[in-house]
């Protein structure tokens, strides 16, 4: 039962970790257009997401495998 909590744990992170700069990015888009630096932030953030979507596709599998009990 740790186990399976420790892996649900690590799961929930992963898409945290993933998916926050693609929140963020669109956030930043819709109330940061004002901002001095916006272009810039926002293409750094764009890039991150973007690098992140994939991560996140293969993050899942690699979790369950190495935390799996076998």
């Amino acid at each position: 039962m740790l186990r399976l909590l420790w892996m649900v744990v690590a799961v929930v992170i992963a898409f945290f970790v993933c998916w926050t700069p693609f929140h963020l990015q669109r956030l930043f888009f819709i109330y940061g257009y004002d901002h001095p630096q916006f272009h810039l932030i926002n293409e750094h953030l764009f890039n991150v997401a973007g690098a992140l979507y994939y991560v996140s596709a293969t993050v899942n599998p690699i979790l369950y495998n190495v935390m799996s009990a076998r």
